[in-house]
């Protein structure tokens, strides 16, 4: 009475019923005297998705002949391609069936929609593999049980006039379940993807592969990137933290393109830029942290701490070859040393000195000079240099009155 645009039955008639020829011959005379069209599912299995050759088919489940031979009953297969880590992502638009004299035989969702008269645009080519555009995780699409058909009458049943239906089991003991993208710990029932791909030619989403050329050209160039950005910037923090910044972009142009219809290889893309950018950063970490620990440990016996930070910091202002520039140099000995010396011991003598310089050091490099050298028991020192200091005859003049002072 409300006869829907098509029927997709996802159970396969490939056995005798139980019950005997009679309700053979009556599963046959009511899909004989249908008015609307009706389409039942061939199986190649296993099928899996094993080389870019497309589908490797073992062996073929289709209905009975006197099922199909009425000429109003149509097949399409409802093979789906499974992924290595077992997820359905994929579905062959075409598969030649042996036991058809080699017929090609259509996916399952695009028979039936070509049998409701819904225009699919733009058409898919046989024997190409298409990604499946899921619509929702599992029971979104509506589903109505057996039972109210039966007890509901023309209240449920009115509801599927011209109407895509289709026809099959979601309980998952009866093992008609897959992993989908969208599973969180339950699989979605096998007639519910082929409704999700229904959906998918009724609207018109697909999802094509960004090209290997420029998919590889995107890869190439995350991993050369930020090989430039360590050599332009000194230090490990900042090119680390441009690369990060570059790669969460990378990740939300792949979620754009994805939202465009355009699937990116992500997961090479990201370990591309990551790899690229943690090797680089650990090598100038370690080699640099090593050379700065070098550094600290030398020149901090010499220079104020602000002054090697600076240095450390931007090393171009240490200009090799020299510098003309007006600084303030500080000589000063101990008045007296040749005799104190000739009458202390050598012992002593050392002790003495390392003790005076010591203080005489800490107020150089207190005021921020550079210590140029000891000799014998002078100390040379000098401010301005290697950074500018506008302020060096001050701070030399402070220095001279802290030793004074010590």
């Amino acid at each position: 009475q409300y006869p829907p645009a098509a029927v997709g039955i996802d159970v396969i008639f490939a056995e005798t019923s139980r019950l005997g020829a009679a309700d053979e011959r009556a599963l046959t005379a009511a899909l004989e005297n249908l008015s609307y069209p009706v389409v039942l599912p061939a199986e190649a299995v296993p099928l899996i998705l094993e080389s870019s050759e497309g589908p490797q088919a073992g062996r073929w489940v289709v209905p009975r002949a006197e099922l199909t031979d009425s000429g109003t009953i149509w097949l399409g297969h409802v093979n789906l391609i499974l992924d290595y880590d077992g997820v359905v992502r994929r579905f062959p638009t075409a598969i030649a069936f042996p036991s058809l004299r080699g017929r090609p035989v259509r996916s399952f969702a695009q028979e039936i929609l070509d049998r409701a008269g819904r225009m699919i645009t733009p058409a898919l080519p046989d024997g190409a593999v298409e990604r499946i555009v899921y619509s929702a995780p599992a029971g979104f699409i509506r589903r109505v049980p057996f039972w109210r058909l039966l007890e509901e009458g023309e209240k449920i049943q009115s509801t599927f006039k011209d109407k895509i239906v289709l026809v099959g089991a979601v309980a998952a003991d009866l093992h008609d379940t897959k992993i989908t993208p969208f599973s969180r710990g339950s699989e979605m029932s096998g007639v519910e993807i082929q409704a999700n791909i229904v959906n998918m030619l009724l609207s018109g989403e697909r999802i094509r592969d960004l090209g290997a050329g420029m998919m590889s050209l995107w890869i190439f160039a995350a991993a050369l990137l930020p090989a430039l950005f360590f050599v332009r910037w000194p230090g490990s923090l900042r090119p680390l933290g441009v690369n990060i910044g570059l790669g969460t972009c990378y990740t939300v142009a792949a979620v754009i393109l994805f939202e465009q219809g355009v699937a990116a290889d992500i997961i090479h893309l990201n370990a591309a830029w990551m790899l690229s950018t943690a090797s680089l950063f650990g090598w100038r970490y370690f080699t640099g942290e090593r050379e700065r620990k070098e550094m600290r440990s030398i020149f901090g016996k010499y220079v104020s701490k602000n002054v090697l930070e600076d240095i450390l910091r931007d090393p171009s202002k240490v200009v090799l070859g020299g510098q003309e520039k007006e600084i303030t140099v500080l000589f000063s000995d101990i008045r007296g040393f040749t005799t104190l010396s000739e009458r202390t011991a050598p012992t002593d003598l050392v002790r003495i000195l390392n003790l005076y310089f010591s203080y005489m050091s800490a107020q150089v490099i207190a005021h921020d000079g550079v210590l140029d050298k000891y000799i014998g028991d002078a100390i040379m020192a000098f401010w301005g240099a290697p950074l500018d200091d506008p302020d060096h005859a001050t701070h030399a003049f402070e220095a001279g009155l802290g030793m004074l002072e010590e």
